[in-house]
């Protein structure tokens, strides 16, 4: 017997949108039309829904980390980096993580590394999971490449220890960071490994 395809009920996501368009004065349901075109990359959209939703319910810190997210994707760093600030003012600490480490990303793209750094080093205290943790040292090894820091050796080193499975999308450019960095400080054997077990995958 062929197997039926559920495709999703094209109506069904019709109705939730039209539903969110009239409900102009629900901050959720603006929010959850935000995240709608923001998944589909409609920044524009995405923006405009946020905005709505902000000035709807001022205090509500995911609003302004979906609209720093929006304006991330959007290259416009700056503006990005003023919402992740404000979510993370709003949020309680133990569930800032995520803004946090959007906000040294932000930092990074605007090439202001100490401050970057200085991101995810606080961040490094506060992470909760294991796969979090790897991101923020692959981004803290990021960050103390482009500073030329000898510092990057053992970033990515920790990164990599982090890494339980090798199919996982951040292994492969921890190894080439790794053995980029082995190469610059001249530990040739150690850059030839790590560049070898990139070749094996």
């Amino acid at each position: 017997d062929s197997a039926i395809v559920d495709w999703p009920d094209i109506k069904l996501i019709e109705d939730f949108l039209k539903a969110c368009e009239l409900r102009k004065d629900d901050a959720n349901a603006q929010y959850n039309l935000g995240i709608n075109f923001l998944e589909t990359k409609n920044y524009e959209g995405a923006l405009e829904r946020f905005n709505r939703s902000i000035e709807l319910d001022p205090k509500e810190p995911k609003f302004y980390s979906s609209k720093a997210l929006t304006l991330f994707h959007s290259n416009q760093f700056d503006q990005a980096l003023n919402e992740f600030s404000k979510a993370i003012s709003l949020y309680p600490p133990s569930k800032a993580s995520e803004c946090w480490y959007n906000k040294g990303n932000t930092l990074l793209n605007l090439n202001r590394l100490d401050e970057s750094l200085a991101a995810f080093e606080t961040l490094v205290e506060h992470a909760i999971g294991q796969k979090l943790l790897a991101k923020i040292y692959y981004a803290k090894g990021l960050t103390f490449e482009r500073l030329e820091q000898v510092e990057a050796l053992d970033t990515f080193s920790r990164c990599l220890e982090l890494i339980t499975d090798k199919n996982d999308s951040l292994y492969l450019p921890t190894l080439y960071h790794l053995g980029l960095n082995q190469y610059r400080n001249k530990l040739l054997r150690e850059a030839i490994m790590s560049f070898s077990l990139i070749l094996e995958n």
